[in-house]
């Protein structure tokens, strides 16, 4: 969890590329961090996939929805899911190529993988497309929590 989010635990130093650059080290440690990376990269595709298709409707009761609320709903979950698509497979390619490269220093975390976005030319135009998507997400997560079917 600490590679995904990039964040220090219990007030330890540890980076994720220390984490990474850790694990890399171990019998089977370049398999294990590509296997990690490779789990991303699914959730990903299956982030985009509930997103596309709609799945996320299933478990909620629409039929309390009026009209524009289930619009605006449908709208934020797709949104969300997509940007979160994004988010998820950058951070499983870069754990992917750390373990091919057996480079510690290539393992990004979340602030590594936004950061890599700004660098390409519309990287600030992406990362603005992902921030309001994560945002979307945020409320699609409020507006779930209340029409959840339960």
């Amino acid at each position: 969890m600490k590679i995904l989010v990039g964040a220090n635990s219990g007030g330890g130093t540890n980076s994720p590329k220390e984490t990474t650059g850790g694990v890399l080290q171990w019998t089977g440690g370049t398999e294990i961090i590509a296997a990690i990376g490779a789990v991303l990269i699914g959730v990903a595709l299956y982030q985009g996939y509930v997103g596309v298709s709609k799945k996320f409707l299933e478990d909620s009761n629409t039929a309390r929805m009026s009209a524009h609320t289930r619009q605006a709903f449908t709208a934020l979950g797709v949104f969300g899911h997509l940007s979160r698509m994004v988010i998820f497979g950058l951070v499983g390619y870069g754990l992917i190529k750390a373990a091919m490269n057996y480079d510690p220093n290539k393992a990004i975390g979340l602030d590594g993988a936004l950061s890599k976005v700004s660098q390409y030319s519309y990287g600030p135009l992406l990362l603005g497309v992902v921030a309001a998507g994560l945002i979307g997400f945020a409320l699609y997560s409020i507006a779930d929590a209340r029409y959840r079917k339960i």
